[in-house]
């Protein structure tokens, strides 16, 4: 009986440890190679995507205001970012190696490689069940107005280490939300202390009527432990997750 239950008590244990399954990903359309994850019945892209749409965007970041960031979280990042063309164009530029391009919501839909898509404000919502469920108690979804909703706890699970308040970010699947902000009038805004993820769900008034130019994005904010949802015009350009079909 006692070897019995110390057996029992030991697959229990790595039952629940074994729950997140890492793997590679090629995209055959430009060579660029991906780290997956899987949770449950989802696989992410567990880095954010870097693949070249038809219309590109130029970015620049501006060298004083994120100086101390590049130098210490982003390695050579300012050697590109900070003079010339940034973003879609600058395929050395170590920033853009670690974070991805910026896409606008239109690019962003159509940009995931064949068998994968944008992920969608209810992919992102299981993803943020899942952690609940396996690291929490958290709260799953506390509505804050018609047009933000917000998951509680969650952030730090999901979050690399390269913020600059981390808030205790462990990363735990190895998702690694990278914090490069959002670009808009060709300048990228917010790096370091947010993250931002279109989704491929448009914004649908109480009516039924979905509303022009608006679509759902994911927002991780630097001071706080959870995620939010909310409405973000097309014009921007943000980050992109594909999970598998």
């Amino acid at each position: 009986m006692k070897h019995t239950f110390l057996l029992f008590g030991f697959l229990i244990i790595v039952f629940n440890t074994s729950t997140a399954q890492i793997n590679t990903f090629t995209d055959p359309r430009d060579g660029e190679t991906y780290s997956t994850v899987t949770l449950g019945d989802q696989t992410w892209l567990a880095e954010n995507l870097r693949f070249e749409t038809e219309n590109p965007i130029t970015l620049k970041v501006k060298k004083n205001k994120y100086q101390t960031f590049l130098d210490s979280g982003m390695g050579g990042a300012k050697e590109c970012g900070t003079t010339d063309e940034y973003g879609t164009k600058a395929i050395k530029c170590e920033h853009l190696a670690k974070v991805g391009r910026y896409y606008p919501w239109e690019d962003a839909n159509i940009a995931c490689p064949a068998g994968w898509h944008l992920a969608s404000s209810e992919d992102w919502e299981k993803l943020f069940n899942y952690v609940t469920e396996h690291k929490g108690p958290f709260k799953n979804k506390t509505p804050m107005s018609q047009s933000k909703d917000q998951f509680i706890g969650v952030a730090p699970v999901l979050k690399s280490q390269y913020w600059i308040n981390d808030f205790g970010a462990t990363d735990d699947y190895g998702f690694s939300v990278m914090p490069d902000g959002h670009a808009k009038s060709d300048k990228i805004k917010l790096i370091g202390i947010q993250a931002q993820f279109w989704t491929s769900t448009p914004l649908i008034y109480k009516s039924g009527k979905q509303s022009k130019g608006y679509y759902k994005y994911i927002d991780f904010p630097q001071f706080s432990e959870n995620v939010l949802r909310e409405d973000g015009l097309e014009g921007f350009a943000r980050s992109v997750r594909c999970i598998k079909d």
